[in-house]
C-alpha cells in the first residue's frame, strides 16, 4: 500500500476512484487506510470474492469494466485506483487513462514504479500508463 499511495501522490490523484477484486468487509478496511493517508475516497467497488482463486476466475476485462463503472459513479474523482496483484488490471491503465483522462494506479504499476524509480532506472516504461511512463523523469522523493 505504501507504494500504491506514493503512486496516487505522485499522480495528482487526491480523490481516487478505488476498485478491487473483494468484498465491502475487506474494502472497509481499504477505504480507512487510504483515508488515514489523506485520500478522500470518492467511491470504492468490489468483487464479492474469497479466495485468489475466484479472483482468478472473473472475466480478463473485470478490472477494467469496474473501473470504468467505478469512476462513472464517482463525479469528482481525480484518478484510479485499482488495487489487486492477482487482476489484469495493468495492461488496462493506459487505455483507461486515454478514455477516462485520469491517471490510473495499479497495485502491480506502483511496485513496478517504486522499484524502476527506487534504482535509478534511467528510461520511461511506455503502454502502461502515466506513472510508469514517468519512470527515468526525476528521482524518488
Amino acid at each position: 500500500m505504501t507504494a500504491a499511495t506514493e503512486a496516487l501522490r505522485e499522480m495528482g490523484a487526491r480523490r481516487p476512484a478505488v476498485v478491487t477484486p473483494v468484498g465491502d468487509a475487506k474494502n472497509q478496511d481499504v477505504r480507512a487506510y487510504l483515508e488515514a493517508s489523506g485520500f478522500q475516497v470518492a467511491t470504492i467497488q468490489g468483487f464479492p470474492t474469497r479466495s485468489t482463486r475466484e479472483i482468478k476466475a472473473l472475466p480478463p476485462t473485470a478490472a477494467y469494466d469496474a473501473a470504468r463503472s467505478a469512476f462513472a459513479t464517482a463525479p469528482g474523482a481525480d484518478g484510479i485506483y485499482i488495487m489487486s496483484v492477482r487482476w489484469r488490471s495493468t495492461e488496462y491503465a493506459d487505455r483507461l487513462e486515454q478514455e477516462l483522462g485520469v491517471p490510473v494506479i495499479t497495485n502491480f504499476g506502483s511496485f513496478i514504479w517504486r522499484a524502476l524509480t527506487a534504482i535509478g532506472y534511467p528510461r520511461p516504461v511506455r503502454g502502461y500508463g502515466r506513472l510508469l511512463a514517468s519512470v527515468g523523469s526525476r528521482p524518488l522523493r
